[in-house]
């Protein structure tokens, strides 16, 4: 019964819901395809968790010092602004890799899924 949900389990892995039917569902924990994506996401939502936090800091500091340059600051404040989409990039990565049955580590920070055991 779980082969017809892999592919929809493995993707939900990079939102915290996946995580959660895995550690609840003895069938998905003895999926390797599960597995893989099941540890690829718990990374990926902890990586994404600190990301947010450092992110925010840096934000604010850039903000607060480059609002007060005319013109160009608001320009520098924009660009840097659209690298809080680069956990999206991550999980609509992740998402593609397990709706194609890929057991492909994410970039960066894909390895350290390795070290878990659950």
């Amino acid at each position: 019964m779980i082969h017809k949900f892999r592919k929809l389990i493995s993707a939900l892995c990079y939102f915290l819901v996946g995580i959660i039917w895995y550690l609840i569902d003895e069938d998905a924990k003895k999926d390797p395809q599960i597995q893989f994506h099941a540890h690829q996401g718990t990374v990926f939502l902890i990586a994404a968790l600190i990301y947010g936090i450092i992110f925010t800091i840096l934000m604010t500091i850039v903000t607060v010092i480059f609002s007060l340059i005319p013109v160009i600051g608001p320009i520098i404040i924009t660009i840097i602004g659209l690298l809080r989409f680069v956990p999206l990039i991550f999980a609509i990565i992740g998402v593609l890799n397990a709706i194609q049955e890929k057991e492909k580590e994410l970039p960066i920070i894909g390895h350290y899924a390795k070290k878990l055991d659950f």
